[in-house]
């Protein structure tokens, strides 16, 4: 079944992440890391003033194999050289939470690259682990780690007074966290709702590729690279906790993509980016009872208003929209930056 599909890699201990931003690569500790784990890290002391780690003064005497043997810390590397330059990990992963902790060598700081890669791993934490929270802390005073949480959509969580001595120093840890509020378990009772990944984007392709009426109008045509930057595009000042970019599974066979934007301008409004149904699937009443089963659900979540936005010349989606009772509210309007075709923009309130 698809449960299986998306967790025996973690059952498995299988090396099931290799996550890619714009600068950096996040995977993996590979033997060939020491050098560099060992300069960026264990010997920055730097770094051991902000992040907990056993300071080591010569490479000889630097035991690696406690790093390579675990499995829930990964390698920071500039995607350029390839190169460690800091590393990134989660723990005390229960009850659908998480915390997460990371580190880069002094030489990296100020650069953004932390901030690039905590984004990529709270995304990870999300929909890998399938958590709801995900937690860090930092020593009080650390300004720069506060920053980076922020910008990452983390909020103040809790303080904890005196909850270590580290370098002979009772420490102070200030807790900030982020969580989805949505439960895409929920979605649907017909189907099965996950995460959609890297892991996926061949048989979203086929999907995407199979309904060229769609890009018939919304043109270019779909690409892997285009499905790649779909997963990750945010609209400004929103998260990676408000993005649920999920599939519809009957089996394990995906029959529809959803990409849906919570909180969207106002806390009870949401935007669906994107919708598609299997070709195949089409024309049968599937499309409309995934959305009629989405709308009950959001609106039990206290959301009032669905947004979206379709290419004004496709009157099939037009047609689809307007029997699911979405009004059009504007037109003429661009909703990002592919501005060949004027947007109608639908809004439908399920209060009423």
């Amino acid at each position: 079944m698809i449960i299986v599909r998306k967790y025996l890699g973690l059952f498995l201990g299988k090396d099931i992440l290799k996550m890619e931003t714009e600068r950096l690569i996040i995977d993996r500790i590979k033997e060939n890391d020491k050098e560099d784990y060992f300069y960026n890290i264990s010997n920055d002391k730097k770094v051991l003033e902000t992040f907990i780690c056993k300071y080591v003064e010569k490479i000889e005497d630097f035991d690696f194999s406690p790093y390579l043997d675990n499995k829930t810390l990964f390698a920071i590397r500039l995607k350029e050289t390839k190169k460690l330059i800091g590393i990134i990990l989660y723990f005390d992963y229960e009850n659908e939470k998480c915390e997460i902790g990371y580190g880069i060598g002094s030489t990296y700081w100020n650069k953004g690259y932390v901030t690039e890669a905590v984004k990529a791993f709270i995304d990870y934490c999300f929909k890998k682990l399938d958590v709801k929270k995900v937690y860090a802390s930092f020593f009080s005073g650390n300004i720069a780690s506060k920053r980076v949480m922020e910008k990452n959509g983390m909020v103040f969580d809790h303080l904890s007074l005196k909850e270590l001595t580290y370098l002979g120093v009772e420490r102070d840890l200030i807790y900030y966290s982020i969580k989805k509020e949505l439960d895409i378990k929920s979605f649907s009772k017909y189907y099965d709702v996950l995460y959609l990944n890297d892991d996926d984007v061949m048989m979203i392709y086929d999907l995407c590729y199979n309904n060229d009426l769609y890009y018939k109008y919304y043109p270019p045509m779909v690409s892997i690279d285009s499905i790649k930057e779909d997963m990750n595009a945010l609209p400004k000042e929103k998260a990676v906790n408000d993005k649920y970019y999920v599939g519809y599974f009957d089996d394990n066979e995906l029959i529809a993509i959803l990409d849906l934007i919570d909180k969207y301008n106002s806390n009870d409004k949401v935007l669906i980016g994107f919708f598609m149904v299997d070709k195949k699937y089409q024309n049968n009443g599937i499309g409309s009872k995934i959305i009629e089963e989405l709308c009950d659900y959001i609106r039990s979540m206290n959301r009032n208003v669905i947004r979206l936005g379709f290419a004004f010349r496709n009157e099939k989606a037009r047609s689809f929209w307007k029997k699911n009772d979405f009004l059009e509210i504007e037109n003429n309007k661009i909703l990002n930056k592919k501005e060949y075709d004027n947007i109608i923009i639908l809004e439908k309130d399920i209060r009423k």
